[in-house]
């Protein structure tokens, strides 16, 4: 038996790129969808200075998301208006809000089943022009869905409020 040469042995080695490209594509396309979806909760707007203020923790953010209700506040662009409320970029009204929290309250477990106590929480964003007239209205829709663990955005940053214009 005649032995074979190191040349016959010899094979060429390619690597396929194909799938990995494919998944990272993949992984492009889905970062930039939930970072999409993420800032819909949090709208352009000048919250109001609260010295105690502090900095949402992103970890304990991140794992609070489920059970977590951000609701938008600006101000209105009517003058009879107290304040347009929004939800990840939905304008609701007093009705159209109740059914929302209705909706989410029942998504979550209840603390307490007999007092109908949620433990959905709920961060008001606020815009510092709106009045405090809409945001009664998100503080009152949350207590008829049971919904008592409820936080306010402030900014930790001073801003003086826009001043009134004169008349001449």
């Amino acid at each position: 038996m005649a032995k074979k040469k190191a040349e016959d042995f010899e094979h060429k080695i390619d690597m396929n790129l194909t799938p990995m490209i494919d998944v990272v594509f993949l992984l492009l396309i889905f970062f930039m969808i939930v970072s999409e979806l993420s800032a819909l909760d949090a709208e352009q707007m000048t919250l109001p200075w609260a010295h105690m203020a502090k900095p949402p923790d992103p970890a304990a953010l991140a794992a609070q998301k489920h059970g977590l209700v951000v609701i938008n506040v600006l101000k209105p662009t009517d003058p009879n208006e107290a304040g347009i409320i929004r939800i990840r970029g939905k304008k609701l009204d007093k009705e159209k809000l109740r059914e929302h929290l209705r909706a989410a309250a029942n998504s979550v477990p209840w603390e307490n089943t007999k007092k109908r106590i949620s433990t959905l929480r709920v961060l008001i964003r606020a815009d510092m022009e709106c009045r405090y007239e809409a945001v009664q209205i998100v503080f009152d829709a949350c207590q008829v869905n049971g919904i008592y663990k409820t936080e306010i955005a402030g900014s930790g940053k001073y801003v003086s409020p826009p001043r009134p214009a004169e008349s001449s």
